[in-house]
């Protein structure tokens, strides 16, 4: 037993690891049945749990099975083990782990219990057959060891377990290899005598006589676990009724239907040469993310993911339908960020280009009658019509819908872009009030017609390729209609990161902007009123999204990745 140190964390800790083993003895010691539902990794173990087993069986059959092996001692302990600690850390209830007959003799049954016990199993359960043995359904071998040799093992196992709360569970295998109801009996009530918590009393025939002929007869103390695998008409209220058996273990229920599933499923997929009609028949993956733990996971990077800096939110201003008629047609009149490149819509590329950067809270506002548009890992906010224009009314409500805490800053991007994560990556490492990301390569665009909005810098832009940042700090000189372009340095993409303070100057000027005001012109009432403004200068390493045009040089982009990177 673990000593109390200065801080009691030994003892705490210990407690942990044994409220497993307490839950489990507690519920021999009661009157009621202990459900137990065999698994072979966490997800099956989740499942079962999920499902309202009371506790896991971690089954020998299950987890060779999964490894496509027979279940005849050909994994290791190890083996097991490492499955048996994937269920216990998947799971609340207590796990019993199958141990077949110990992996050995006695020295190998003592590493046994304490390599369990140290991992938080609940109850280990041996079987009294030679070593290796073969699963108890196989026909032919079933060689059971010696009563003497099996006592030394239970007492061994009693004697090395450091907690009085783990349990050993002794398998009685005499039914199964024919040696009938006398042999049965004495082994069982030998097991008891070595210090056995519990007898799991096995039988293969098709019908349970044998096995509730054992159990009437039973008159020890100590509580009965049966496996009614091939005498499933044995029904809960009947063992019940038995008033001697304490666990009820469905050993491989949960691996013979996935065996099943997936192979259904396989067939129907090279069958019809496509995954959409197995699509409804199967579970969605924001099921698995969340079998997985992935909100738990997001939620952590939220809290404690950043590095030194304050966290970012994103608001992505969807609302609106594009201007140009192609594009219309392309998302059915709906906003662009729907817009499919490559099979997946723009929006998803965005929001997994800024998951992967760390910014996990994302919402993105579209209109009143966008319908059930959404897509995994932003939240959905719809604009009141009467809030201002499309662009500057979508920040507002985005504002609303975010909630700011103390320190978070805020980035707003626009719905039409793509970018490398590299941009936003610099982006969270600046830290002015205001900071704008630019591009110095833009006058071919300006020179082809296309919408650019123009600004002037402080420093001006590179005339080549080839020239090192400046030192002094890029700030912002005008941007807007008045820029021409004589005047003009860079283009902004469309990207802006806020502080703070930055966010309640932009809520202040955008809430008492005109009917048709957009971002730059919140930007231009901010910089008139004070406001200093950093520019972060990029060349290339992002693309717009105004015209089908566009769109297909995005997709060929993507196909070779010359600069963009979205997955």
């Amino acid at each position: 037993m673990a000593h109390n140190d200065s801080n009691g964390a030994t003892d705490r800790f210990e407690s942990l690891l044994t409220s497993k083993a307490r839950t489990l003895r507690r519920a021999f010691e009661g009157n009621g049945v202990v459900r137990c539902l065999g698994a072979h990794d966490g997800l099956s173990a989740k499942l079962a749990e999920r499902a309202g087993a009371d506790a896991i069986w971690a089954s020998g059959l299950e987890v060779s099975t999964a490894h496509a092996v027979p279940d005849a001692n050909i994994l290791t302990m190890t083996d097991y083990l490492r499955s048996a600690s994937f269920m216990n850390d998947a799971v609340d209830v207590p796990v019993v782990a199958d141990c077949d007959t110990g992996y050995g003799n006695v020295n190998n049954v003592i590493h046994m219990v304490r390599r369990y016990e140290a991992a938080g199993i609940a109850a280990v359960c041996i079987e009294d057959k030679q070593f290796p043995k073969v699963n108890s359904f196989v026909p032919g071998r079933q060689e059971l060891a010696a009563i003497g040799e099996f006592v030394g093992k239970i007492r061994a196992a009693k004697k090395a377990q450091r907690t009085q709360e783990f349990m050993l569970l002794a398998r009685v295998e005499a039914l199964i290899a024919g040696w009938g109801h006398d042999e049965a009996r004495r082994r069982a009530h030998a097991y008891v005598e070595a210090g056995a918590d519990g007898i799991l009393i096995h039988s293969k025939q098709p019908n349970p006589d044998e096995i509730v002929r054992f159990i009437e007869e039973w008159d020890a103390p100590v509580p009965l676990v049966i496996v009614p695998t091939t005498y499933p008409q044995l029904s809960l209220s009947d063992i019940q009724a038995l008033n001697k058996v304490r666990m009820v273990i469905y050993a491989n229920h949960g691996l013979r239907s996935s065996i099943v599933a997936m192979s259904n499923t396989f067939k129907e997929i090279l069958a019809e040469g496509t995954t959409a009609t197995v699509e409804p028949k199967i579970a969605p993956l924001k099921e698995v993310f969340a079998l997985q733990g992935m909100p738990e996971l997001k939620d952590a990077e939220k809290q404690w993911g950043h590095t030194g800096k304050d966290p970012i939110r994103a608001i992505i201003p969807a609302a609106g339908q594009p201007q140009d008629a192609g594009l219309r047609n392309a998302v059915g009149g709906g906003s662009v960020a729907k817009l499919a490149i490559n099979g997946k819509p723009l929006l998803q590329r965005q929001l997994e280009l800024l998951n992967n950067t760390g910014i996990q809270d994302v919402r993105v506002v579209v209109d009143q009658d966008a319908g059930d548009f959404s897509v995994d890992g932003a939240t959905m906010v719809k604009k009141d019509g009467a809030v201002g224009s499309h662009m500057v009314g979508s920040v507002l409500a985005g504002l609303q819908s975010a909630s700011l805490q103390a320190g978070d800053r805020l980035l707003v991007l626009y719905a039409d872009i793509l970018f490398d994560r590299t941009i936003v990556e610099r982006l969270s490492d600046c830290d002015g009030d205001v900071t704008l990301v630019v591009d110095r390569a833009f006058a071919s665009r300006s020179a082809s017609g296309k919408t650019v909005d123009l600004i002037e810098a402080s420093l001006p832009r590179a005339s080549d390729g080839r020239h090192l940042a400046s030192e002094a700090r890029n700030q912002l000189q005008n941007i807007g209609d008045s820029v021409t372009g004589d005047a003009a340095t860079h283009e902004f993409i469309g990207m802006a990161l806020f502080s703070v303070t930055g966010v309640q100057a932009l809520t202040a000027v955008a809430a008492s902007a005109p009917a048709g005001a957009d971002l730059t012109w919140c930007l231009k009432q901010l910089l008139d009123g004070g406001t200093e403004i950093d520019v972060l200068e990029v060349e290339r390493g992002w693309s717009e999204v105004h015209t089908l045009a566009d769109r297909d040089r995005v997709a060929a982009q993507l196909a070779g990745a010359p600069y963009l990177v979205a997955s």
